[in-house]
């Protein structure tokens, strides 16, 4: 699969320009999260709720206006409604992460909306910029979803997969494939530290449950980092690539 990424000028996906290897720079662990915010704030924008209305249309007032944590600086007391990802600062408060800056929140107040709520996911945040520079959050929810027509329509044209944009025609047959298939899933573990002690004994717990089950996942996949320590090259993996194999055999 080719490495797409996500231009934010463009506003849409284009082709990497460098080769892909099994170790990324220390710039990737920055770079990827803010394409996350840049992509889900580009689909936050397209909703109908965040869309400024046209000239000669509805009042300016009935849509939802984002605002970004450089903008909040000499606005006290204002209410704002913020899009970014929950993160900790080196005082261990909980703070929102944007594309330009973090701003620490107040979370006494705060009325959580449906879904789960996790260090690293993106979230909208409504809440009052205090004088002592933090939000006084009131309510917080996960970014609005987007239909699979919506996306299609803009970003149909890419070539994901590395096998040629699928068409209309396509993605017919695909669809019966699909509805014979309802029965496969997939097994994603994400901050799999191969080096922890109780990774390798949880991981055999995963797979014995899954050899009871009625169905057997068609794949599972593991996602990194897989060191607590710093990454010091491609070979750190295959000190474990042995036990994984006899484990996933088993």
């Amino acid at each position: 699969m080719p490495g797409m990424r996500f231009d934010p000028i463009r506003g849409t996906f284009v082709s990497p320009q460098h080769k892909p290897a099994i170790a990324g720079p220390p710039s990737a662990r920055t770079a990827f999260l803010r394409e996350r915010w840049s992509v889900i704030r580009q689909l936050v924008l397209r909703n109908e709720n965040f869309t400024p209305p046209v000239i000669g249309g509805h009042d300016r007032g009935e849509y939802l206006k984002l605002t970004s944590t450089r903008n909040l600086l000499g606005r006290q007391t204002q209410l704002f409604l913020l899009f970014g990802m929950l993160s900790r600062n080196p005082e261990g408060r909980l703070c929102l992460e944007d594309g330009e800056g973090l701003v620490t929140l107040d979370m006494e107040d705060a009325v959580p909306g449906e879904g789960l709520f996790t260090e690293g996911c993106m979230v909208l945040i409504e809440g009052e910029y205090t004088v002592d520079e933090t939000i006084r959050v009131l309510a917080m929810g996960h970014p609005p979803s987007e239909k699979r027509e919506a996306a299609k329509a803009i970003y149909g044209h890419i070539d994901f997969l590395g096998i040629g944009a699928a068409s209309i025609k396509e993605e017919t047959k695909f669809k019966s494939i699909v509805e014979a298939n309802e029965d496969i899933s997939f097994v994603i573990l994400s901050d799999l530290w191969l080096d922890h002690p109780k990774t390798l004994p949880n991981l055999r717990k995963v797979f014995a449950g899954y050899s009871q089950a009625e169905f057997r996942p068609y794949a599972f996949v593991f996602c990194g980092d897989f060191s607590t320590k710093g990454w010091t090259g491609a070979d750190d993996i295959e000190t474990y690539a042995g036990t994984l194999t006899d484990d996933l055999q088993h």
